[in-house]
């Protein structure tokens, strides 16, 4: 009679087992669904910060350029919309292009309107992201007479050189051999 008590007892744990076994699978399931679901969205936003960051960088180079530009001809008329200039287009980061508008206002100074783009080398020509900055340049051209100014990398004066101009400036180291004279 053990026996059978003891075969009927297992048949019915024999199920038991089976739930079990269920709902473990069905929980690492659903743990499993949600970390992915929850690594995806973050890819998406990080992929989207990082188009978003590329379009600004773009657009700032794009402001760095034309005052370059402008620093060398103040007429300098900006990088045209059907002239787009390239950033960079490599597979690490994708592609980022910029445009420059320049205008000038009524007190003479420069509008500059730069319109920086980021692309996925995958998407081909549509954009993923684009971004605009506006920057004002008050150009003054202002000469400096009798004055003498040199950089962080200062100045060395060969023997009996001089400098008589009037005010020096100097940003860096001098160094005078014997006979110079400023």
């Amino acid at each position: 009679m053990i026996d059978i008590k003891q075969r009927m007892k297992r048949a019915n744990e024999s199920g038991f087992v089976l739930i079990v076994s269920f709902i473990i699978v069905l929980t690492f399931s659903v743990i499993g669904l949600s970390l992915a679901q929850t690594i995806a969205a973050q890819y998406n936003s990080y992929s989207q910060r990082l188009h978003v960051e590329n379009a600004v960088s773009a657009a700032e180079a794009g402001i760095s350029a034309t005052i370059a530009q402008l620093n060398k001809n103040p007429n300098f008329a900006g990088y045209a919309v059907n002239a787009e200039q390239e950033l960079y287009s490599d597979s690490s980061r994708g592609r980022a292009t910029y445009t420059v508008s320049v205008s000038t206002d009524a007190n003479q100074n420069k509008i500059l309107v730069a319109t920086g783009k980021s692309y996925r080398l995958q998407s081909g020509g549509t954009a993923v992201n684009t971004k605009q900055i506006r920057a004002v340049a008050a150009l003054k051209r202002e000469r400096i007479s009798n004055s003498v100014i040199i950089g962080s990398g200062g100045v060395y004066m060969a023997q009996n050189s001089n400098i008589n101009l009037g005010d020096v400036y100097i940003r860096g180291q001098l160094s005078m051999e014997t006979g110079a004279t400023i």
